[in-house]
């Protein structure tokens, strides 16, 4: 054992271990590193609820790397240079700027768990229970979530959801406008409105001590002539606080409800809940790294054989078979579904008497789910592709597509089923007749109509486009002139569209004798 006392400091080794020690009162140690570690290590040892330090069996077995940097020749520091640069001042500043400037980045994952100063972080961080093993009514609970690694899917394993893609969803939804310029002045303008368009509450700007984020801009970052003076990039933390509560006003409660309550979702949650996933032996095991979870899978089985295929792999299986062929736990159609949620209670506030609230967009979801409409794999009888395909899966090998132009049709899919659906009901309880598939297709296609169904040519457009290919028109496509074309396209479209409408539509349309089929437009 070798004992160095200097300065304030005792540094003890024997082996390979070593303790280390300072006087408070003489020695200001830093952490130019892993702040958040060593906050962990000090919050388990000296808070109660962890126990005041004491150590499991399998916590005993943890290993953390730390790495102290002792510039003392009582240590054992030789400075074998002699320049003045090469002074212990010197070497400390050296090893700071090359630690910081080689640093490796945070992942994702971690980086939404810990990230304070970001307001998507933050805002994510709203929709989770705070810890795993913990469930809640109105939170994602942690412990069905990945958030150990940067995927965004969750479509297969036990997952209810991904921490990366709640980031990418809540980003969306949120459409900040960051300055591509720092120093624009009106690239920072559009970024400030951005955020008090979506983050301002009752509308109020997002404030801090009666001052408006463009007031603090102008007085803060510019010079007496206005001029920008200094770079500015993200929201500053002492707007955080009142732009994070108006996400819980304008986006939470309607967003939570989308994520937790639509049937496949909800299903998936009474199951975890029924088996005691969420705060028993399963959610606890899945919290661990690879490693402990191979230490405790290894004790277990050694006490019964079965315990893993009981207690974890049986539930893994049976969550994975809930989702098999189900677009509701495919990424990319949950960023169209929120979308669709996001038109209705936040552009139109739930207010709008043809788009209803979120209550009816959740109805609408779960038929189209019973229905087995939301099924990839998902049919259209008398036609020779399956309902999804030239919408969202190729037409050849029948793979997802995973692109922006993908999503768009997804949500343009959904709105004019939405749409569709909507006026169904409306036109019923105002006695009116219903109209033919065809003509409620050119319904939506009409300039005259989409103020009052929001963009709905917009979405007829993009799915017209997504039809109109030369898979779709086959080999013959060529000898095909535009009329042709035309009447294919719309026949398949008009189909798809009616699979998509409530059960009283597909009866009033059987009870019609001779259906008009026209391609008036109305």
């Amino acid at each position: 054992m070798k004992v160095s006392n200097f300065d304030g400091v005792q540094f003890v080794s024997f082996g390979l271990s070593a303790r280390l020690r300072w006087d408070e009162d003489r020695v200001l140690a830093v952490a130019v590193d892993g702040q958040h570690r060593l906050w962990a290590l000090r919050t388990f040892r000296e808070d109660q609820k962890f126990r005041g330090g004491t150590l499991r069996t399998v916590e005993q077995q943890t290993k953390i790397p730390v790495l102290f940097v002792l510039l003392h020749e009582s240590a054992g520091f030789q400075n074998v240079q002699s320049e003045a640069d090469y002074s212990i001042r010197g070497i400390a500043r050296e090893l700071f700027t090359d630690l910081n400037k080689n640093a490796k980045t945070v992942d994702k994952a971690r980086e939404l768990i810990l990230d304070d100063k970001s307001i998507s972080a933050q805002c994510v961080r709203t929709l989770l229970t705070e810890s795993t093993a913990k469930d809640a009514k109105d939170r994602l609970p942690l412990s069905l979530v990945r958030w150990q690694d940067d995927s965004n899917r969750f479509d297969s394993s036990y997952y209810l959801n991904s921490l990366v893609h709640l980031d990418l969803l809540v980003s969306a939804i949120l459409d900040l406008k960051p300055p591509r310029d720092p120093m624009e002045k009106k690239q920072v303008f559009d970024f400030l409105e951005s955020i008090d368009s979506a983050l301002g509450r009752n509308d109020q700007e997002v404030q801090y001590e009666g001052r408006s984020l463009k007031e603090y801009y102008v007085e803060d970052y510019c010079d007496e002539d206005g001029e920008p003076v200094t770079p500015f990039v993200r929201i500053p933390e002492n707007y955080l606080d009142s732009a994070i509560e108006g996400f819980k006003v304008n986006f939470r409660p309607w967003l939570v409800k989308l994520l937790l309550e639509f049937k496949p979702y909800r299903n998936l949650l009474k199951y975890a809940r029924e088996h005691d996933l969420i705060e028993g032996t399963f959610g606890k095991f899945q919290a661990q790294t690879n490693k402990h979870k191979g230490i405790i899978r290894e004790q277990e089985i050694a006490r019964d054989s079965d315990w893993n295929k009981r207690e974890i792999l049986a539930h893994q299986d049976a969550i994975a078979r809930m989702k098999e062929n189900q677009w509701a736990f495919k990424a990319i159609f949950q960023k169209a579904m929120i979308r669709l949620g996001r038109m209705v209670e936040f552009d139109y506030k739930g207010k709008d008497t043809n788009l209803g609230n979120i209550d009816d967009v959740l109805n609408f979801l779960d038929r189209l789910y019973d229905k087995d409409v939301l099924r990839v794999d998902a049919n259209l009888p008398d036609y020779p592709f399956r309902l999804w395909t030239f919408v969202a899966i190729n037409p050849g090998n029948d793979k997802i597509k995973v692109a922006r132009a993908v999503e768009d049709r997804i949500f343009s899919l959904l709105c004019l089923w939405y749409f569709g659906s909507r006026k169904t009901l409306i036109d019923t309880a105002n006695g009116y007749p219903m109209l033919s598939k065809r003509k409620l297709l050119n319904f939506f296609s009409a300039d005259t109509n989409k103020v009052k169904w929001a963009g709905c040519t917009d979405a007829y457009n993009a799915l017209y486009k997504g039809y109109s290919t030369v898979a779709f028109y086959g080999r013959e496509h060529e000898k095909m002139n535009s009329q042709q074309k035309d009447k294919l396209v719309r026949e398949r479209f008009s189909a798809v569209l009616a699979a998509g409408l409530p059960e009283l539509y597909s009866q009033s349309l059987a009870k019609q004798s001779s259906e008009d089929d026209e391609l008036d437009t109305e």
